[in-house]
């Protein structure tokens, strides 16, 4: 809306910067679904939103008026503002529905009362007025935002600390308990992973070889199978005493047919017929009785 070189005459010529400079045109009362236009000397100011305005000749004015009603397909309305001293339309405006607003005082006081609030300023970029603690009140917005950032960081720490530490005092009650269904015979878990070493090389009675042995071939085949969870393991005088779920009785029949046909001896010590499957306890040895 002007040229640098303006611009710089008008601070030349101002006896101090100035924090705002705004085009006349852009000081013109509005309201949404308006169009206001003045009359300023031999020009016509004109504004059609809160940012589009201009100063235009009067020979243009028939020209540029229509233009507009079209671009708004007839939903805005012409208002026209005029001193007590205006007594007519001029000639460009015959015709059309407009609205006149008289106003007391001159054209310029009325353009003053509206420049404190127009969202126009010329003076932004290179031209920014440096207020009085302007800079000053960037780094407070900075410094604010900072600490905004740093309390935000600090909570999600915090929250995220609480949740790891909940996670582990879970899982050390899921260890704990899962060690003392291997282990019934062990009530206080210390340290799950030496007892359970020093257990298991208890129930080998000495004879790790033929634990571990004995074992393996018992994996061997619940590896196959579908559907069996063991529940606890003991090993005592050369025999396994095993307990164990498995979805149905004929399954329990299957599994030990496989450990047998393993050269395995296999008895059932208990069986219970439980809501979640039939729960056994097999006693398995070396094959022999």
């Amino acid at each position: 809306v002007s040229s640098r070189n303006d611009m710089q005459q008008w601070l030349d010529t101002l006896p101090a910067r100035p924090h705002r400079i705004v085009p006349d045109a852009a000081c013109l009362p509005w309201q949404p679904g308006q169009i206001s236009l003045m009359q300023d000397g031999r020009h016509w100011l004109l504004r059609w939103s809160e940012t589009s305005f201009d100063r235009v000749e009067p020979d243009l004015l028939d020209l540029t008026l229509p233009e507009l009603l079209d671009m708004h397909k007839g939903s805005t309305s012409l208002i026209c503002y005029q001193s007590e001293t205006d007594t007519a339309l001029p000639e460009a405006l015959q015709g059309l529905d407009i609205e006149r607003r008289i106003f007391e005082a001159e054209p310029l006081a009325l353009l003053a009362a509206q420049a404190a609030t127009s969202p126009v300023n010329l003076m932004h970029g290179e031209y920014s007025a440096l207020e009085p603690g302007r800079y000053a009140k960037r780094w407070r917005l900075a410094a604010i935002l900072a600490g905004l950032v740093v309390a935000v960081l600090i909570v999600n720490s915090l929250s995220e600390n609480w949740l790891l530490a909940r996670k582990a005092e879970q899982l050390d009650q899921q260890i704990n308990q899962q060690f003392q269904q291997i282990f019934p015979e062990i009530t206080r878990v210390q340290r799950p992973r030496a007892q359970a070493e020093q257990a298991m090389a208890l129930m080998a009675g000495g004879g790790s070889d033929a634990f571990v042995g004995l074992v393996s071939r018992i994996s061997e085949v619940l590896s196959g199978a579908s559907g069996i969870r063991a529940e606890t393991i003991n090993y005592a005088e050369g025999q396994i005493s095993l307990s164990l779920t498995v979805p149905g009785t004929d399954d329990l029949d299957a599994l030990q047919n496989q450990l047998r046909a393993q050269g395995l001896n296999v008895s059932v010590d208990n069986l219970q017929i439980l809501p979640a499957g039939p729960q056994a306890r097999l006693i398995i040895r070396t094959g022999g009785s």
